[in-house]
């Protein structure tokens, strides 16, 4: 008789498959790595894997409209559900100069840099509009909304948007304070600006 070992160098490849009462059943099981599950490898994957996509840009922390528009209508009823405070920071994007000539690409990526770096792994963070970026921390109440404001304040007197063409403004809207729907919600945070 061979050893198990023996056997197991062979794999299961001829050997039948035995069902519930020990008779031979001619299905055999055959192993195979799937190829979608295994890891791509490289320079890029290891990139796109970290979330960070060619040109420095955290990929999926600053969300499209859309998408952080859905988010924010979920964190709006869950709170409402759960009777929970959520808070959302608006850091508004302000040309210095009237003709435009501000890099809003590289401003938009240091603002993103900075927001990965001080926001927590639950935040949210997504475009409200073409110079605005909505930062949802949800079980954030008034306080804890302020306490975020001031702390994104200081980290952005250490960057220089002005060189860039640009001055980063921050506004605080907190639901039930300020509005119990994601459209109040919205409406408040856009003050201003179409919808």
């Amino acid at each position: 008789m061979r050893s198990f070992e023996e056997r197991a160098k062979e794999g299961t490849e001829g050997n039948p498959v035995r069902n519930s009462s020990g008779a031979s059943n001619p299905t055999r099981i055959t192993l195979k790595p799937n190829p979608s599950s295994r890891r791509p490898r490289g320079p890029l994957a290891r990139r796109e894997q970290r979330g960070i996509i060619s040109n420095g840009v955290k990929a999926g922390r600053i969300l499209n409209r859309d998408l952080f528009l859905y988010l924010l209508d979920l964190e709006v009823k869950r709170a409402q559900r759960y009777q929970n405070f959520l808070s959302i920071l608006i850091l508004k994007l302000s040309a210095l100069s009237k003709d435009g000539s501000g890099d809003l690409q590289t401003s938009y990526q240091m603002l993103g840099d900075l927001l990965s770096e001080e926001t927590r792994e639950t935040d949210i963070l997504g475009h409200l509009s073409k110079n605005r970026v909505g930062a949802l921390l949800p079980y954030a109440d008034v306080s804890a909304g302020a306490n975020a404001k001031s702390r994104f304040e200081d980290t952005l007197k250490c960057c220089d948007f002005r060189s860039k063409g640009y001055e980063v403004m921050i506004d605080q809207v907190s639901f039930p304070m300020d509005g119990t729907s994601t459209m109040s919600l919205v409406k408040r945070a856009l003050e201003g600006e179409p919808i």
